[in-house]
């Protein structure tokens, strides 16, 4: 079919574009049920991490699967949604001023006035799903220009630098599933513990202290 012409630098109508095929082609293999190979829908899952963009307003204009799985939710529930609400269910940021979410929002705040010093913000929490599984990630959002902004450089003294202060007008959001690195470390450390365990209970401790000894005394 005809495709109408996309500017490539208007993301956010591609990926509106990509997600509804997706979901078109997506849909239509399902109900015909077929055994066929669905290479035509494998666009968007390319991008096994959970990614998703969202609107100068913050509302969520685009997210591939893995964004709604790792949240527990759906596109029907979660497009649409302002950042902070969509969060907010499974991450308990209100109840905690300290909670690091909170610098990431402040950032989007100065990113939408223009005031921003940087563009791209990165801070590790934890997604609570029903109250219980606690899924370490770190989330990286990064701030996006259209063009239509001009991004400028100040300096508030003439013996200080320029800064370049940065203005978004789109975000986009890259979630990193921590656990089966925390999954790692946990077992690295339980190895070196036993390990050590081992050696404490097979070679007596004057033995052992006497070859610490006589292995530091070398030159």
């Amino acid at each position: 079919k005809h495709i109408s012409p996309l500017d490539i630098a208007d993301l956010q109508k591609v990926l509106m574009y990509l997600q509804g095929e997706s979901d078109f082609k997506s849909g239509s293999n399902s109900e015909k049920k077929s055994g066929e190979s669905q290479n035509s829908n494998s666009v968007l899952h390319i991008m096994q991490y959970p990614f998703a963009i969202f609107e100068n307003d913050l509302s969520l204009l685009f997210a591939n699967s893995a964004f709604y799985s790792i949240l527990n939710t759906s596109r029907e529930v979660a497009i649409g949604l302002p950042l902070s609400t969509i969060f907010s269910v499974v991450i308990p940021f209100k109840d905690n001023e300290n909670h690091p979410f909170h610098s990431l929002l402040d950032t989007v705040s100065k990113l939408q006035r223009g005031v921003s010093s940087t563009n791209v913000i990165e801070i590790r929490t934890e997604l609570v799903i029903h109250n219980r599984t606690k899924c370490p990630v770190m989330m990286r959002l990064v701030g996006m220009d259209d063009g239509s902004q001009n991004n400028t450089a100040k300096k508030d003294d003439v013996s200080q630098p320029l800064v370049k202060q940065y203005k978004a007008s789109s975000y986009a959001m890259f979630i990193t599933d921590l656990s089966r690195r925390k999954a790692l470390e946990a077992k690295i450390s339980y190895e070196t513990e036993i390990s050590q365990k081992l050696i404490d209970s097979t070679i007596p401790k004057p033995l052992m202290n006497s070859l610490m000894e006589s292995d530091s005394m070398k030159p």
